[in-house]
């Protein structure tokens, strides 16, 4: 069990394509399979957006605003996000790697990372605010699989 553990109100997956889809960098797909992103990515690129834990955990403790939100710690030592798209070459097997299929990360999954890897960049429709942060990785990059983003820490 996590030190802190979340206090969420809603789901942290939904909240984040909600984010992105004010944005308007994704759209709900008309199938109802999922939001679809509208920024195209190249070669093996993975990208994340990042999760952003809420002010408050399950036992009742406030965070600090250094420490929770997009202005804090969170935006800049973020070790876990949702993988909300990937480039056309992410995953594939060639002759520099074949890939277990236990590996493979999907659009929805969330992952865990180093702070330190990848290339930062913000989604914005009108103001930071309102911006989502994204990480972009290469797939050798993304370290493993977790089913709640909380249990990173």
């Amino acid at each position: 069990m996590p030190a802190a553990l979340a206090k969420h109100t809603t789901d942290p997956a939904t909240e984040l394509w909600d984010s992105i889809i004010k944005t308007g960098a994704a759209l709900l797909r008309g199938d109802g399979t999922g939001p679809e992103f509208r920024i195209e990515f190249f070669a093996n690129s993975v990208v994340v957006a990042v999760y952003h834990r809420p002010e408050k955990t399950a036992s009742g403790i406030l965070l600090p605003q250094t420490a929770s939100g997009k202005k804090g710690e969170d935006r800049y030592q973020g070790k876990v996000g949702l993988v909300v798209t990937m480039g056309p070459l992410a995953y594939r097997d060639d002759e520099r790697r074949v890939f277990d299929r236990n590996e493979i990360v999907h659009v929805g999954d969330w992952v865990f990372f180093n702070p330190a890897d990848g290339w930062s960049c913000m989604l914005s429709s009108v103001s930071v605010n309102d911006a989502v942060l994204l990480r972009v990785f290469t797939e050798d990059q993304i370290k493993g699989r977790v089913p709640e983003p909380d249990m990173v820490w």
